[in-house]
């Protein structure tokens, strides 16, 4: 496998995670918009910052392929470990909100915040891999410039299949979801996550809507 190879994986990777970590925010934020920017906000910090930190390592005639596979290797445990993470959340946010009283009258910053730190692994791990694998695959190269084009072009070729791949699976399994609920017959509202301390775990249910069709009757009067 060559080095456009791999960087067309990190970049299909990469996106695919922004797409779900986009509907997992969504689940607990009142609002895709919320969601998205928070998702959006934490990655590009997280790649800012995982770039700075990695101009600390040392210039020397590391393995830098070696060092490439570990901090993958560190991307795909963070990605893993996400689920647990979330496990977590209802507890951590109990613990959040009894030590700053300030929280308290914003439980959404502190379910945003707490969220934001169970991505932040991932995204400053990305962050450090891409001028990692720069150095990988330009070290001892005449023609580093070239190699530079076809890694940038790879990782974003694959960025943009990682993209529509996840979205499209989410696409498709909101449809399935849709199907299910047809076939038992019951029409349910939009989904929640509770994180309040009461739950001790993250609880997803969906509110049953009943129309009453005295209600309905109500509506249709004309308004004197």
């Amino acid at each position: 496998m060559c080095s456009s190879d791999l960087m067309a994986i990190s970049g299909l990777c990469a996106l695919a995670y922004e797409v779900v970590w986009f509907r997992v925010m969504d689940l607990f934020l009142d609002g895709t918009s919320y969601a998205f920017s928070l998702m959006l906000a934490v990655f590009l910090v997280g790649l800012a910052l995982g770039s700075a930190v990695s101009r600390l390592i040392p210039q020397a005639r590391w393995n830098w392929v070696a060092a490439l596979g570990v901090i993958e290797f560190g991307v795909a445990l963070s990605a893993l470990a996400g689920p647990y993470l979330l496990s977590l959340l209802p507890d951590t946010y109990a613990a959040v909100q009894s030590g700053v009283p300030w929280l308290q009258a914003h439980p959404d910053t502190s379910t945003a915040l707490l969220l934001a730190l169970a991505l932040a692994p991932l995204t400053l791990l990305l962050g450090v891999s891409f001028p990692v694998a720069t150095q990988a695959i330009t070290q001892g190269s005449r023609e580093p410039m070239k190699l530079l084009g076809w890694m940038s072009a790879a990782n974003t070729t694959g960025a943009l299949a990682g993209s529509l791949l996840a979205g499209f699976a989410a696409i498709l399994a909101a449809v399935n979801e849709e199907r299910r609920r047809r076939a038992e017959g019951v029409e349910l509202g939009p989904p929640m996550v509770d994180v309040t301390p009461e739950y001790g775990a993250v609880q997803q249910h969906s509110e049953v809507v009943d129309h009453d069709p005295e209600d309905a009757k109500q509506a249709e009067k004309p308004v004197e």
